[in-house]
């Protein structure tokens, strides 16, 4: 994103859950012929600490790091187990926000704090369109990075 102070880069991680397909009956989605043994699905908490993605991506030039999840928060009375995304912003560092779906419920904001003490933002678009997140954020550059002061999100009803 251009500024007037420079580019702002963004790096977006797009997840999705293991048990994709098992809903419906339906085969894995690594067990599918077009894939060829060749698609992996792990747990998305599991993933993105063991792989060290939002340090990867900001090692490769992202001053933000957004997460766009298929997956939703985990509450008391959930029964599925996929629905990660409070360990998400809890255990992993380096995420700025994330975008979850998959439980159907609006979120315009939810805050909570990663293993570093920093916030992680997290939002969901409701369903089928009904809302969209807007996420803003503050930004301050330091020694030609920028580095994020501040963030919130909203949601708004299409």
């Amino acid at each position: 994103m251009e500024t007037d102070q420079g580019v702002v880069k963004i790096g977006i991680l797009g997840l999705t859950i293991k048990e994709v397909g098992e809903a419906q009956g339906q085969r894995e989605l690594k067990d599918l012929p077009q894939y060829k043994g060749a698609l992996e699905l792990t747990d998305i908490v599991q993933e993105v600490n063991s792989k060290k993605w939002p340090e990867v991506m900001r090692y490769n030039g992202a001053d933000i790091v957004i997460a766009v999840v298929h997956a939703g928060e985990e509450s008391a009375k959930s029964k599925n187990p996929c629905n990660r995304i409070k360990a998400l912003a809890k255990s992993t560092d380096g995420i700025d926000a994330i975008v979850a779906a998959h439980t159907h419920v609006n979120i315009p904001e939810h805050k909570y704090k990663n293993r570093s003490g920093q916030t992680v933002i997290v939002t969901q678009p409701g369903r089928y369109g009904e809302y969209v997140s807007k996420i803003s954020f503050s930004l301050v550059k330091k020694k030609d990075r920028w580095e994020v002061v501040d963030k919130n999100s909203l949601t708004h009803k299409i």
